[in-house]
């Protein structure tokens, strides 16, 4: 049985709210000249409170700047990707530290219309850890260590191999 628009509008309210990715979506601020300059949330998902630390009611009809201000300090190019997000059809990627959050986070930006672009935030903090982690093994390790695929092709090499067989690692890797 097809459904309704109004049966579909339900149905997608409720995949955003279950969705285990935040998600907001921001009005567009221009200023005088009609570029970007700032964005009111108007919708965020509950996913986004665990990201962000912040409730719905705390989001809904502020601006980025208000309140992730000390984020826009510390970003310089965060405004930069969401102004390019909401002048262009392209979607961006942007991996940052939230420093109050204590979270890395992966975002991706798109735009709706002219009237608005929409953000999804994963939190990518145990991601990070873990490539650190590894990053620290391949790198204190005084034996060859790799990781290859099924088909025997180096995909990360610690330096040790420059070392024994006189390649460097960017020769080995991909190969």
């Amino acid at each position: 049985k097809e459904l309704s628009d109004n049966q579909k509008i339900k149905k997608i309210k409720e995949f955003l709210e279950k969705s285990p990715v935040s998600y907001a979506i921001q009005k567009v601020i221009l200023d005088e000249n009609k570029v970007p300059y700032n964005y009111e949330f108007i919708y965020v998902n509950k996913k986004k409170k665990k990201v962000s630390g912040l409730k719905s009611i705390e989001i809904i009809g502020k601006t980025f700047k208000e309140l992730f201000f000390y984020f826009y300090n510390m970003e310089k190019n965060w405004m930069v990707t969401i102004e390019q997000a909401s002048l262009s059809k392209n979607y961006f990627k942007l991996e940052c530290y939230d420093e109050v959050a204590e979270k890395y986070l992966r975002i991706i930006l798109f735009h709706i219309d002219n009237d608005y672009c929409a953000i999804m935030i994963n939190d990518a903090t145990e991601e990070y850890i873990k490539d650190k982690q590894i990053e620290g093994f391949f790198e204190s390790n005084l034996e060859l260590v790799c990781i290859s695929d099924t088909d025997g092709n180096f995909i990360k090499v610690n330096k040790e191999f420059e070392n024994v067989l006189g390649y460097s690692t960017e020769e080995l890797e991909g190969k």
